[in-house]
């Protein structure tokens, strides 16, 4: 098992629970002006350099990125 920094194990404690299904998540707090149908679904705030490094160790798969969110795919559970 590799080794998690604090954000990527903190945001592998709520992304576990959705182990095996894509998920739309935030990248930013400043979300006024983002799609509501994106909003009413988003699963949370991940910084972009934590979903990235999560990515790297073959947690999840960032499927899409976008401006202020991503839709990514939790692979496993860490």
């Amino acid at each position: 098992m590799t080794k998690l920094t604090a954000n990527q194990a903190e945001a592998m404690q709520v992304l576990a629970q959705y182990e095996g299904q894509t998920i739309s998540v935030f990248t930013s707090q400043y979300i006024h002006n983002v799609n509501p149908d994106f909003r009413a679904k988003a699963c949370g705030y991940y910084k972009s350099p934590t979903l990235r490094g999560l990515a790297a160790k073959g947690l999840i798969r960032i499927e899409k990125a976008y401006w202020k969110g991503a839709t990514i795919t939790v692979l496993q559970a860490a």
